[in-house]
């Protein structure tokens, strides 16, 4: 292929989106600041058009001008902590049609079903590093229809701190963003939908799930995912027993898969400040005693080291962790992914060497 030839190849993945970032008028379009209170009008819901032009090493670039902006929404009773009071966006977001695409049953055993995931992207990345990598995500595993919350993080390695923060401010927005996915769900219907979940966004999910569990009880008893994949989770290591954090999605997903790195630098500091032993880093506490639809992933011999992103974007960058991740969302049994080795005493638990 000549380099003129190759130059105008150009790939596209439309991303639909769901942020309480402040709208902002630069090339960044949603910067770091947020809205947190009674009002939920800052929560943004659209698409924009992710775009690489050239060889398949290229970038995955958002195109500004392809943004597409739902109206504002409309709040009304949705208090800081509990969601007492009905929730008014506009008359269709783009989350839910994103999950309209899903609304006809499909059979499991097809090859032509429609794919999809939703995408929580955690700590140290801007709004615009939040789409790339859904795109890439997109990309690396031929999942053609990306949904991503994007939580209002600072996109800082070194600001760690202030990321915190923004990310307990922002279980409100997430709850919304689910509550609307999972209102237009056909429920335990083999739909190729899957939920992956990074860093902080753990934090963030463990908070929508205490809203949604007295603003919207019965669709956290419901199965509407095929995959949960947690990476790199910063949240405590016990969360996924406890029902008023992570739990849910054991429920919520037919499999949840956790992949870990005890060499994960941002996890470090999660230990610092929180004063808490990450389920990311070192993975659950009293493992056994969760269900075998849960299974653990130590990456710690390949998620590259720590000077990569603090070793904690594995699920992006090493090829070894990205390749089981396809395994894992091709429905492939836990035990037959290459190359994993299983981890004595656990049927379900595996490291990747």
């Amino acid at each position: 292929m000549s380099g003129n030839a190759q130059a105008a190849t150009v790939a596209k993945i439309i991303v639909s989106f769901a942020t309480n970032r402040d709208k902002v008028d630069d090339a960044r379009i949603f910067g770091d600041g947020f809205f947190v209170g009674p009002n939920l009008a800052k929560l943004h819901t659209g698409t924009i058009e992710v775009q690489k032009d050239g060889p398949p090493e290229s970038p995955w670039q958002p195109k500004p001008t392809t943004l597409v902006l739902d109206p504002p929404a409309v709040s009304a009773g949705l208090t800081p902590q509990i969601a007492s009071g009905p929730f008014t966006p506009p008359a269709q977001t783009a989350v839910e049609r994103f999950a309209e695409l899903f609304s006809a049953p499909r059979p499991m055993d097809t090859s032509e079903r429609l794919k999809g995931f939703f995408f929580v992207y955690g700590y140290a990345n801007t709004f615009l590093d939040a789409i790339s990598s859904t795109a890439l995500l997109a990309e690396q595993h031929a999942i053609p229809h990306p949904l991503c919350f994007s939580l209002p993080s600072y996109g800082s390695v070194a600001l760690y701190g202030l990321d915190h923060t923004n990310a307990g401010g922002s279980h409100e927005a997430l709850a919304e963003t689910v509550r609307q996915l999972l209102s237009k769900l056909p429920a335990n219907s083999g739909l190729a939908l899957h939920f992956i979940c990074h860093s902080m966004g753990a934090q963030v999910l463990a908070g929508a799930f205490r809203i949604l569990k007295v603003a919207s009880p019965a669709q956290l008893g419901k199965r509407y995912f095929q995959q949960a994949i947690f990476a790199a989770s910063d949240e405590r290591n016990d969360a996924l027993a406890d029902d008023n954090s992570l739990k849910p999605i054991v429920a919520l997903a037919s499999e949840v898969d956790l992949y870990t790195n005890q060499g994960d630098l941002a996890l470090f500091a999660s230990e610092i400040v929180n004063l808490w032993t990450p389920l990311g880093k070192y993975g659950p506490d009293n493992f056994g005693a969760l269900p075998q639809s849960v299974k653990w992933i130590d990456c710690t011999q390949v998620a590259g080291n720590g000077f990569l992103k603090l070793g904690h974007s594995y699920f992006l960058t090493s090829a070894a962790v990205s390749a089981d991740i396809d395994q894992v969302l091709d429905g492939k049994a836990a035990s037959a992914i290459a190359p994993r080795t299983p981890v004595a005493p656990y049927p379900n638990a595996f490291s990747v060497p």
